[in-house]
């Protein structure tokens, strides 16, 4: 359920230095998060002068994957950096201990999982703020959850400590991918992992597939996962709609256990569904598609 960004600074989701991290904290225990949000309006033109990787990033993923005018691309590039750094101060606020609302839709395929013996897989992406759903709603099974293990010891334990009331366990990832083996027992004793889908942490396993109408690279461990241990997989997103609140969809990957498929092929068919399924929300919330290179092939 939590997030497991790339590093790098802001954008990255490291969220800047531990310093900058303490101040944040601090700063939302005592204002209302509405406060850093225009805060954050005024940062962003800035940003965007100095980082044109993201900016160029941005503006193709308006302007050609979804076929914008130029002025309606131009003014999203703002406006989706500046919902990338709401959602960065939200996370923030919940260290702090603020309170935000979630709002759940179809949350009984989640208990209907959990309520099984086998475990199963749960996938997030760059889209939205799938970290929220941990703090909101506890799991009969422990989850846990892949994140990036270049982020800064606030950051690693701003979550734990929200995590750890609610059956939550990260994951972080390593260079010599023992988190996968973590993943993989957890699976085995009926647990949960949850891993992002869409892109590719350590392993240089990736398959190409058509997304917004050009290929783009996506990660095929976690499905492989999925298989390999029989067990189905479930689709989050958590998607922010207004200040205080936020909206879970929960959606189950098409069953592939006992269709007589290959491995390859089984495999193939789940990523198909996630990426039509990301496809689909990223179409319904486009600027809250968090990522700043260049995704396409083309």
């Amino acid at each position: 359920m939590a997030s497991s960004y790339e590093h790098g600074n802001w954008r990255g989701h490291t969220d800047g230095t531990p310093w900058m991290q303490r101040t944040l904290v601090r700063l939302l225990r005592v204002i209302p998060v509405e406060v850093l949000y225009g805060i954050v309006a005024l940062v962003i033109p800035f940003y965007l002068l100095f980082d044109g990787r993201a900016r160029r990033a941005a503006w193709k993923f308006f302007r050609k994957r979804l076929g914008w005018s130029r002025w309606r691309s131009f003014w999203s590039v703002y406006a989706n950096e500046w919902m990338l750094g709401l959602v960065v101060i939200d996370r923030f606020a919940s260290y702090a201990g603020k309170k935000f609302r979630l709002q759940t839709l179809d949350k009984e395929n989640f208990d209907r999982f959990s309520a099984r013996e086998e475990g199963f897989v749960q996938l997030f992406s760059h889209i939205g703020n799938s970290e929220m759903a941990g703090y909101f709603f506890p799991s009969t099974k422990t989850i846990h959850v892949l994140v990036y293990a270049g982020e800064t010891e606030r950051m690693m334990q701003g979550r734990q400590d929200l995590f750890s009331q609610k059956n939550v366990v990260m994951v972080p990832v390593q260079k010599d991918m023992s988190h996968i083996f973590t993943l993989s027992q957890a699976l085995s004793e009926g647990q949960i992992a949850s891993m992002p889908a869409d892109r590719a942490f350590g392993s240089p396993r990736t398959v190409s597939l058509t997304f917004l109408g050009a290929p783009a690279q996506f990660p095929v461990g976690p499905f492989r996962l999925a298989v390999a241990h029989g067990v189905q997989v479930n689709a989050l997103f958590v998607m922010k709609t207004s200040s205080r609140t936020y909206r879970a969809y929960h959606q189950p990957l098409v069953d592939v256990r006992g269709k007589g498929l290959s491995r390859d092929a089984a495999v193939e068919a789940l990523m198909k569904d996630y990426v039509s399924r990301l496809e689909e929300m990223v179409r319904q919330y486009p600027l809250q598609w968090f990522n700043f290179y260049d995704f396409w092939q083309q």
